[in-house]
């Protein structure tokens, strides 16, 4: 049925994009009958109709789905419970905000200011509740749970994501510089100018963050930055506050639409990319908004935690404008241990649309 080893597999990955992975996978020419299905006008992540129309796929092996993972349950027992900072919280002069405090003190400290923008840190209110503060957990009891085989898009290639860093990790543990240029410095960039009123250039942030010896003003900026570190950790495992913005969070966002992965692993059509295929366990199915008032507009399914190298179970390079430039590669272990979900995902990447699609 499939056309094995295609003779041309390193034509488009090279040495530098695959390193010693390829031992582990096996290359597949797309199934031809399917191919033209990727030059289809309307395909990609802007189509709503079309994201809205894969369906999950679920493989045969996977451990059960149980109920919340115990680090999860003791998380909404102990820890996260409704809180307003308190009077007088704060780090010296600086205030975390004016709620709850005595009318006469905040009188003093910001002149009868009754709220102050700092109590929203993240700057990511996006639940039914009003509050700043995260305060709905009991709410991950109600999302739909699943084990999944998944897509997920990355600019990096195979050797990186698979061999260098042992899969993906989620956003709460990136220490990349990209990530530290391309996401953490705009979101701290915001919350200094919201909090201080400070603009905050690119180069003074990496300064600061890079310098083995600061200055005070850099001493005292980075200290801000990690303090502003701990406030996003208090809501790293917030599922809702995640699909607001996955910045700092715990989960790994993975998608049932591969248009929707190819869109961001090409960086939102501006480079070429990869689209991988992830298994993940015991995930959430992130809810449509009029189940839960949060936006779902991935068909995403958020995987708590890392997903490990040996999960990544297959992959495919596309060009900036989403489009297929290589064979598509297969964990051999994959396909020996779920054929059916191996037939399933090899005809999505070689171009077959989902039923009601286009």
């Amino acid at each position: 049925m499939f056309d094995y080893k295609p003779e041309r597999s390193m034509d488009i990955l090279t040495a530098d994009d695959l390193g010693s992975v390829s031992t582990d996978f096996e290359a597949f020419k797309a199934e031809s009958k399917y191919e033209q299905n990727w030059k289809v006008t309307g395909r990609g992540y802007t189509n709503e109709k079309l994201r809205g129309s894969w369906k999950t796929i679920v493989p045969k092996t996977a451990p059960k789905i149980g109920d919340l993972p115990e680090v999860m349950e003791k998380v909404i027992k102990s820890t996260w419970k409704f809180s307003e900072p308190k009077a007088g919280a704060g780090r010296g002069n600086h205030f975390i905000g004016t709620r709850g405090m005595p009318q006469t003190l905040a009188n003093v400290v910001y002149g009868g200011q009754t709220y102050h923008p700092q109590v929203n840190p993240s700057s990511t209110v996006a639940l039914p509740s009003k509050t700043a503060i995260a305060s709905d957990w009991q709410l991950f009891k109600q999302i739909d749970r699943t084990n999944a085989i998944t897509f997920r898009g990355d600019s990096r290639p195979p050797r990186e994501i698979i061999q260098t860093y042992d899969g993906f990790t989620p956003p709460s543990s990136r220490t990349d510089r990209y990530y530290l240029e391309e996401s953490i410095y705009p979101a701290f960039k915001r919350y200094l100018y919201q909090r201080y009123n400070r603009p905050l250039e690119k180069v003074d942030f990496l300064k600061a963050v890079d310098s083995a010896l600061p200055s005070p003003a850099e001493k005292s900026l980075l200290i801000e930055y990690l303090m502003w570190r701990q406030l996003m950790d208090s809501e790293s495992m917030h599922l809702g506050r995640m699909v607001k913005d996955e910045c700092l969070k715990s989960f790994i966002s993975t998608s049932t639409s591969i248009d929707t992965a190819a869109f961001f692993g090409t960086r939102f059509a501006t480079v070429p990319g990869f689209v991988y295929v992830t298994l993940v366990h015991n995930a959430f199915v992130i809810p449509m908004e009029a189940k839960h008032n949060w936006v779902n507009k991935e068909s995403e399914i958020a995987q708590f935690g890392p997903i490990s190298a040996e999960r990544i179970v297959g992959f495919l390079k596309v060009d900036r404008t989403c489009k297929p430039i290589s064979p598509i590669f297969f964990r051999r272990s994959f396909r020996k241990r779920e054929p059916e979900a191996f037939e399933k995902i090899f005809k999505i990447m070689s171009g077959k649309l989902p039923a009601g699609g286009l």
